[in-house]
Order: structure tokens, then sequence, then C-alpha cells
């Protein structure tokens, strides 16, 4: 590290924005340095030093950051957009309120970092290191987070509409109530992790792992699985349901209750909501499980598969695309 001291940073910083010589400070050493609303618009801080330094409402829009070490900085308020932060280390740095809006993040470090909620709106994240950071409110709508570790994170109530999250690590991350519609979370790893009351509406979830995933209240309509989705059965039987148009071709039949894949063969995978195993007793009424939102029809079909159709007035009754194989009518 470049040694420099007050009155550099002085002469460097505190100069005219329509200076054409833009500070240079790659490699300086300006830990615990006082930053406070300096103006460092495309500033040179590639591999400098700003470890507990004061960059309180700095401007650092175009700023080279690249390899920097920013750990526990204090950028609240912080104007980072457009700014080049790969590699750098922003764990335990504090970023509430920071605009990183357009700012490039190539396997930065934020671990335990705290975003708060600020607009990352087209923030570029891919390989980021995300680990157990606070984004809880964040607005990501269309960030590229491919491949970044989000394990551990807080990521509530967090809009991801149109993010890209393909294989990302989001293990045990808590993205309770986050809008996640249109987001690409492809190969991504979601084991554990806490999905409920988010909207997954028109979501891909191809060869995702939802292992051990909460997904309680969450939105499934239109959701994309396929046979390398992981999903317990629960969650597939949720799936199933809302997406009635849902075929073999998007999952293992053998992931489901074996009348359930059948009915999914036919059309209508809503209507059989519990497995029909020879050795139990078939239950008397249909789940009364909130979530399921069932139906007149899939109720009707339901009470067909599993109780017989003997004394049942069918007039009028629209049965169509049901697979009533082996049901006594």
């Amino acid at each position: 590290m470049v040694p420099i001291n007050r009155k550099h940073i002085k002469q460097r910083v505190n100069r005219s924005p329509y200076e054409a010589d833009y500070p240079d400070l790659a490699q300086v050493n300006l830990s615990f340095a006082d930053l406070h609303k300096a103006n460092l618009h495309q500033a040179k801080l590639c591999q400098a030093n700003l470890t507990w330094a004061s960059l309180k409402q700095a401007q650092l829009v175009e700023a080279d950051l690249h390899q920097a070490d920013l750990r526990r900085a204090d950028l609240r308020r912080a104007d980072l957009s457009w700014a080049n932060l790969n590699h750098a280390d922003l764990s335990w740095a504090d970023l509430r309120g920071a605009n990183l809006s357009k700012s490039t993040l190539y396997t930065a470090h934020l671990v335990k970092a705290n975003l708060g909620p600020l607009d990352h709106t087209s923030t570029t994240l891919v390989g980021a290191k995300l680990c157990t950071a606070k984004l809880t409110g964040a607005d990501l709508h269309q960030a590229n987070l491919r491949m970044a570790d989000l394990s551990g994170a807080s990521l509530v109530a967090t809009n991801l509409t149109g993010a890209n999250l393909r294989r990302t690590n989001c293990a045990m991350t808590n993205l309770s109530g986050a809008d996640l519609s249109h987001a690409d979370l492809s190969g991504a790893n979601l084991s554990g992790a806490n999905l409920s009351q988010a909207n997954l509406h028109q979501a891909n979830l191809a060869g995702a792992n939802l292992a051990g995933a909460n997904l309680t209240g969450a939105n499934l309509a239109e959701t994309k699985i396929d046979r390398g989705t992981r999903m317990d059965d629960h969650e597939y039987r949720l799936w199933a349901i809302v997406n009635p148009q849902a075929t073999l071709t998007d999952i293992y039949p053998s992931q489901l209750p074996i009348s359930q894949a059948s009915l999914i063969d036919a059309g209508l995978p809503e209507a059989n909501l519990q497995p029909a195993h020879p050795s139990h007793h078939h239950p008397q009424s249909p789940p009364s499980d909130p979530q399921l939102r069932l139906s007149d029809k899939v109720r009707r079909v339901w009470r067909l598969v599993n109780q017989g159709g003997a004394n049942q007035n069918l007039s009028g009754v629209d049965l169509s695309w049901a697979n009533l194989t082996s049901v006594r009518l």
C-alpha cells in the first residue's frame, strides 16, 4: 500500500468536479480515513485499503474500486452507481441507503454486509459472496446474481422480480415475502430456504433444489419446474394443484403419490391430494389444508377417486379430464 497523509487526501479529493484529472488513489492506505461527503467521482481506488473508512454520502459514481478492501467501511447513502466493485471485499460494510444501481460486483465479498432497504436496480452481482448479508426490503429487480452465494442471507420482502438467480446458493436463505415473479432460479440451491408468502409466479425453478424449503403460502402459479427440480412431496402437491395444465413432461411421476401421478397425466393433478395406499383407509373428507383452496370440481373428483360414486348425484357435474379409472360408480 502507498502511504498517504491527510494533506495528500485533501489535495486529491477536495477538487473541482470539473477537473479532468480524477484522483488516483490506487493501492493507497486509507484505513480509518474520514471521507464523509468526499467527491470521488471516477476516482481510481483499485486495491486501496479502505477498512473502517467513513465514506458516508461520498460521491463514488463510476469509481474504480476493483479489489479494494472496504471491510467495515461506512458507505451509508454513498453514491456507488456505475462503480466497479469487482472482487472488492465489503464484508461487514454498512451500505444502508447506498446507490448501487448499474454497479458491478463480480465475486465481491459482502459477508454480513448491511445493505438495508435500498435500490439495486440492474446491479450486477455475479458470483458475489453475500453469505448472511442483510438485504431486507432491498430492490433487486432485474439484478444479475448468477452464481452468487446468498446462503443464510436475509432477503425478507425483497423485490427480485425478473432477477437472474441461476445457480445461486440460497441454502437457508430467508426469502419470506420476497417477490420472485419472473425470476430465473434454474439450478439454484434453495434447500432449507424460507419462501413462505413469496411470490414465485412464472419463476423458473428448473433443476433447482428446494428440499426442506418452506413454501407455506407461496404463489406457485405458472412456476416452471422440471425433472431436475427437487421438492418435498407436500410442495409438489401444492405446485400441482395450482398448475392443472402440468403434464408428466414436467416432473417425474415417482416424485408424487401414485394416484397423484395418474391424475397429472390426465391433466387434473389437483384431483387427488392424498397418497392412495392400499394399506390406508380412505379419508372421509377432502383435505382441509387452507393452502389448497380446492375448487368444487376438485372436491367432487377427489370424493369419486377416494370414496367412489355410490349414492352420489352426478347430473350436470363437470368431470372433464378427470382420470376415473377403477372408480366404483
